[in-house]
């Protein structure tokens, strides 16, 4: 299946600022609304504090459990148990990146990424919901995206998935495609889907990650009455 993976060229900017003027050109609101939401969590609880490589195994742990629970019934990879011990693997080994935000000492967002040939690559946003008013998930991507400039990496890679916000901060985007050849009644499978899939990305990319997360809705309402065992209620 293909899948858009949006991306930031750092090359395209000398400064900072000059990528930020962009954002801007874009959307008057958007970093506006940012630091207005910042300057009120600062004041009520004090500047948030960033460590963009963070070796703690309880922040790990906490933004995995954090991820599931968004994504509960409707994130495959991080439900199977092998997928996790692998990322604690290369967690543990310094190869997946662990940026923390701390909020009056509590850890309030995470952002999991990789280091690829001076390239970075997004892989797991984590934020606490009790923070999410404040645009705390927002505060701590830019966060993360300022120091892969100023280090001088290539590229902020967003990697596969056309979330909104997601757009509001590429400059590029990809193309994916899987590599292999699957059994037939997966390809099969794969063949309708994509058909679809296409269908609603060449019309909005948005549009179809809107769908996208109804069902992992209402796959979420699934896995709960599985863990209960009630049934839904009728209307």
């Amino acid at each position: 299946p293909l899948d858009p993976a949006p991306l930031v060229m750092w090359g395209k900017f000398e400064t900072w600022d000059a990528y930020l003027a962009l954002i801007r050109k874009r959307s008057k609101s958007l970093l506006r609304t940012q630091r207005q939401r910042l300057r009120k969590l600062t004041e009520q609880f004090g500047e948030p504090e960033f460590v963009f490589d963070n070796t703690d195994a309880a922040a790990f742990n906490t933004c995995i459990e954090w991820k599931i629970q968004q994504y509960r019934g409707g994130h495959e990879t991080l439900e199977s148990a092998a997928s996790v011990a692998m990322l604690r693997r290369l967690f543990e080994v310094r190869r997946l990146i662990l940026s923390t935000l701390k909020v009056a000492d509590e850890y309030v967002a995470f952002h999991a990424g990789f280091i690829w040939e001076d390239e970075y690559l997004a892989l797991i946003p984590a934020y606490s919901p009790a923070f999410a008013k404040h645009g705390i998930g927002k505060e701590m991507l830019l966060r993360v995206m300022k120091h892969s400039f100023d280090v001088g990496h290539k590229s902020f890679d967003f990697l596969q998935g056309a979330e909104t916000y997601k757009w509001e901060f590429a400059t590029h985007v990809q193309i994916i495609e899987s590599q292999g050849t699957p059994p037939v009644i997966n390809r099969l499978k794969t063949t309708a889907e994509r058909t679809v899939k296409q269908g609603l990305v060449a019309m909005s990319p948005e549009l179809f990650y809107q769908i996208k997360r109804l069902l992992l809705q209402g796959r979420r309402v699934v896995a709960n009455i599985r863990g209960t065992g009630r049934r839904p209620d009728k209307a």
